[in-house]
């Protein structure tokens, strides 16, 4: 729902008055002195403060807040209050008294300058970041058709009694060592990297903020690991109705014959994905959560699908799987 004209008045001038007031408290603080002392009482609030100016600029530029204008006119502006910024600064440096007054009259119009820089950096940053990250996606992530299995050769794996066809419905069970090995690997990184961080850090933000800062992330993706790996049943079953899938292995759990179009092997740095081909790729994507439409378009773009499914977190063989599951498509494309 878009804004109304009273409610896009009130985030302006909310924004408007946040960055004005840091702009104040920063000023006040390079007079009393405070502001410059090196413990983490100061630089907490700091750096809260500053993320959630981020934050809140952020949010304002997408919900509309904003008008709307080319990012590149942003990026000049926050460039050119950066430069005023500077000069302000080479102009008044050696003309101020070294005072507490004279400081003070250097840096707040410093401050207001590299705000205004910010604000308008960050509302470039909100229209063009995802264009970025998508770029860096697809250098880091590019993915290539994998060829079939030459006649005859020998499975990859051995195939378990669960990846087997069972009356019509083939069963394929999680290859929970695989999981447990990635688990293992972030937790060997986030020990050996969370106290690095925090020696490097020391001295400048305490414990909370920096537990908020890396702890967090680090949490949701642990717990992200756990959720996954606890699933009980098969990873994925291929039925009479169509396809299913276990929670963690992609965005959403079941897709039915007629949504699927084809299956391919397509692989992605060192892994191996089952591409499964959809006929309304966007229709899929619009009925999925915020997180969900994000990780399907990220697969759109790297793999041509919503839906990529990792090969490693199933116990059966991959050339197996092609065949079986294009082989149950065709089979079911001919009674819908």
């Amino acid at each position: 729902m878009p804004l109304t004209g009273s409610q896009i008045r009130l985030i302006r001038t909310s924004v408007g008055l946040a960055y004005g007031a840091v702009a104040a408290l920063a000023t006040i603080g390079t007079y009393d002195g405070w502001l410059f002392k090196s413990h983490t009482g100061t630089t907490d609030p700091a750096v809260l403060v500053f993320i959630a100016l981020l934050g809140a600029t952020l949010l304002a530029q997408k919900a509309g807040a904003f008008p709307e204008v080319a990012a590149w006119k942003n990026l000049l502006k926050a460039i050119g209050y950066c430069a005023l910024a500077f000069l302000w600064i080479g102009l008044v440096t050696r003309k101020v008294p070294d005072t507490a007054a004279g400081v003070t009259l250097l840096m707040g119009p410093t401050y207001a300058l590299l705000l205004a820089a910010m604000f308008y950096f960050t509302r470039f940053a909100a229209r063009r970041v995802p264009w970025w990250s998508s770029a860096l996606t697809r250098s880091l992530q590019t993915s290539k058709l994998m060829p079939p299995a030459a006649p005859g050769a020998a499975p990859m794996v051995d195939l378990p009694a669960s990846g087997r066809e069972l009356s019509g419905r083939v069963e394929i069970a999680a290859n929970r060592i695989a999981g447990l090995l990635r688990l293992l690997g972030f937790v060997a990184f986030a020990a050996l990297m969370g106290p690095a961080l925090y020696l490097f850090e020391k001295g400048t933000l305490s414990p909370i903020v920096f537990g908020i800062a890396f702890g967090t992330p680090a949490t949701l993706v642990l717990l992200w690991f756990l959720w996954a790996l606890t699933a009980i049943g098969p990873a994925m079953t291929l039925g009479d109705t169509g396809l299913s899938m276990q929670r963690g292995l992609c965005a959403t759990r079941r897709l039915t014959w007629s949504e699927i179009s084809g299956f391919e092997l397509r692989t992605s740095g060192l892994y191996a994905f089952l591409v499964v081909r959809v006929r309304d790729a966007e229709s899929l994507i619009a009925a999925q959560g915020v997180v969900g439409r994000w990780l399907m378009r990220q697969s759109q773009k790297t793999f041509g699908s919503p839906i990529r499914i990792p090969t490693a977190w199933l116990k059966c063989d991959r050339d197996w799987l092609l065949r079986v599951a294009n082989d149950m498509l065709t089979a079911h494309g001919r009674q819908i």
